[in-house]
């Protein structure tokens, strides 16, 4: 875990923004010791898996992650992204990360994991995308790494964060990682989840000075990225939304 107030990219923050996010911070500790305290998958073990039709024949293939380079003393290990048929046949694996910064690298690791968030067609395009989050232990904005369906294997697309285009506007844009100060206001989406054809946003705000609110809307695909459709949970401030705060970005 990183000290308090520095990002992995070694970006301090200063005295306002870290009072202001201190009770937050604590928080998000209390809430990933709960993912970090589940047993450690053996080498091979399928620890999550996802369901989507990726042929078009009617037969969801199964996607998942397969733990390999398990680290016993910081709990900790990679996951291979795999994809089955429908009667359990390995039809392509992704290549074996030697790093966390790698293409392909799925995986619990002492600042953070990166899970597979979420699948479908999130833009309209007719083509099928994979998120998951690069692993990081805070609440600043994730940068997702974005997986493409060839139909032979998933290709790696650049990294983006999903950013409010302007304030107030909804919608929110594959942005190209940038480093943030952690004091100017800015929007960005968390977390990705529900269903292929009505994903849910968790978004969060962080107002002039730092005061971070929480909500959660149904979103659907935009030009740029994802459109607010109906806020579900009405942004607020943090302390009132942290039975929302995802865990997997958390850890």
């Amino acid at each position: 875990m990183l000290p308090f107030g520095q990002s992995p990219e070694g970006v301090q923050l200063d005295a306002t923004h870290l009072s202001r996010m201190k009770n937050t911070f604590l928080m998000i500790l209390l809430l990933s010791a709960s993912v970090l305290a589940e047993p450690l998958p053996q080498v091979g073990d399928v620890y999550q898996k996802l369901s989507y039709d990726l042929t078009g024949d009617g037969k969801p293939e199964q996607i998942g992650l397969a733990a390999y380079k398990i680290n016993k003393e910081a709990e900790a290990y990679f996951g291979q992204l795999t994809v089955w048929s429908p009667s359990g046949k390995v039809l392509w694996r992704a290549p074996q990360a030697k790093s966390h910064t790698d293409a392909f690298a799925f995986g619990v690791f002492p600042f953070g994991i990166s899970p597979l968030e979420w699948i479908g067609d999130l833009d309209g395009d007719s083509r099928i995308e994979l998120l998951s989050p690069r692993p990081q232990s805070d609440v600043r904005p994730p940068t997702y790494r974005r997986y493409r369906w060839t139909g032979k294997g998933f290709e790696a697309l650049a990294p983006k964060m999903l950013l409010e285009s302007t304030p107030t506007s909804d919608i929110y844009s594959w942005t190209t990682p940038k480093q943030w100060d952690g004091v100017h206001p800015l929007a960005w989406v968390m977390k990705i989840s529900g269903p292929s054809k009505q994903p849910t946003a968790q978004i969060c705000s962080s107002k002039s000075g730092g005061l971070l609110w929480w909500g959660e809307a149904r979103v659907e695909g935009a030009p740029t990225g994802l459109r607010v459709t109906r806020w579900t949970t009405p942004l607020a401030p943090a302390r009132s939304q942290f039975r929302h705060l995802p865990r997997s970005h958390l850890v």
